[in-house]
């Protein structure tokens, strides 16, 4: 490792190239190794930022994901060349993600996860946190859509909600979840199976009669769409699920029942080697 010279004389370096320290042998000046010096302290930046990740990882498999998000915040603060942090920041926030915070919270997977990418290039393990990821989303704005939809049927079926003011309510109501599902299905490295089931709630939820939010005609148009996609590219969903929008590719039922069998066990496969990825990561 090459030492600096001497700021005293200019004298070249003289002594244990390796240390942190060393003697002028000219005028007897005490200098400083910079190099030395300064990959010690790239050594520590390293162990530290490694600490911090580890600790965020034993907090986010105890369920606390907000701790978790912080540790490995703190972990980018001392390394962020790394993928590992940037993309266990894109699942802790996923995991802490609300439907009222969900478009900040995909914003922020989303660039987590494309900073992730441009540290490495090709890695199976972005992939596979991408995915984990964007699943947990779509979820998000399933279940939302699967517990709020009934709460606003109930409304309207009231007194207070067949009032010009209860219908706009429950109109900007649907509205809103008609957005939330839009955005969630736009995220296309969520498990297909999750992203098909999705796209059928917000096409039924776009084609009410009883209220006409504005969003309705393009989240049906954008559901219908996907939802054919998925259909092209995986025809076990429609035997699964039923069919996207156009009748479904007829044949035997013995042919379907297989299929779905199929598809199953693909399903389980893909879900078993991403587990088995995370775990190596948190190890």
């Amino acid at each position: 490792m090459q030492a600096d010279s001497c700021p005293g004389c200019g004298g070249g370096f003289a002594g244990d190239p390796f240390a942190a320290k060393w003697r002028c042998g000219q005028c007897g000046r005490e200098n400083l190794n910079h190099q030395v010096i300064r990959a010690r302290l790239d050594k520590i930046d390293h162990a530290r930022a490694m600490t911090l990740l580890d600790l965020g990882k034993i907090e986010f498999k105890s369920g606390n994901y907000p701790r978790a998000l912080e540790r490995f915040e703190s972990s980018l603060c001392e390394k962020a060349d790394s993928a590992e942090p940037w993309a266990f920041i894109a699942l802790a926030t996923a995991s802490t993600a609300t439907p009222e915070t969900f478009a900040p919270a995909q914003k922020k997977v989303d660039e987590c996860l494309a900073r992730a990418q441009a540290v490495e290039r090709g890695s199976p393990f972005v992939a596979v946190v991408a995915g984990e990821a964007h699943t947990m989303l779509v979820e998000l704005a399933d279940q939302a859509i699967r517990d709020r939809a009934p709460q606003i049927d109930g409304y309207l079926q009231s007194l207070a909600g067949r009032t010009p003011q209860g219908i706009a309510w429950a109109t900007g109501a649907l509205d809103d979840l008609l957005g939330l599902g839009f955005q969630a299905l736009g995220l296309g490295a969520c498990d297909p199976v999750v992203r098909y089931r999705i796209s059928q709630r917000l096409q039924a939820l776009s084609e009410r009669t009883d209220v006409h939010p504005p969003q309705a005609a393009r989240a049906r148009e954008y559901s219908l769409g996907v939802r054919q996609m998925l259909a092209e590219l995986y025809p076990q969903l429609s035997d699964t699920f039923g069919p996207a929008s156009i009748p479904a590719k007829t044949g035997g039922s013995s042919v379907t029942s297989r299929q779905s069998i199929w598809m199953t066990a693909i399903a389980l496969g893909v879900a078993l080697i991403a587990l088995l990825l995370l775990a190596r990561a948190m190890r």
